[in-house]
């Protein structure tokens, strides 16, 4: 996730949630297991889930579209 930060920096916003502490936040996007990976759009809509270690190819693709709506 580092790598991608400095890619898209100033493009996305990446934020890391411990769903132990923000259980809020975790049930609101129904996130049970962890690693997960939410992209959202620029309105705060889910684009794409990810449950576990996605390729980074999968994550750029992800991004891509959303940074091209």
């Amino acid at each position: 996730m580092e790598e991608l930060e400095k890619e898209y920096g100033g493009k996305v916003d990446f934020e890391e949630i411990d769903i132990s502490s923000d259980f809020e936040s975790a049930e609101k996007h129904g996130v049970q297991s962890t690693p997960t990976i939410l992209v959202l759009d620029s309105s705060g809509t889910v684009t794409d889930t990810f449950v576990g270690v996605p390729e980074k190819a999968e994550l750029i693709a992800s991004l891509d579209k959303v940074l091209s709506k």
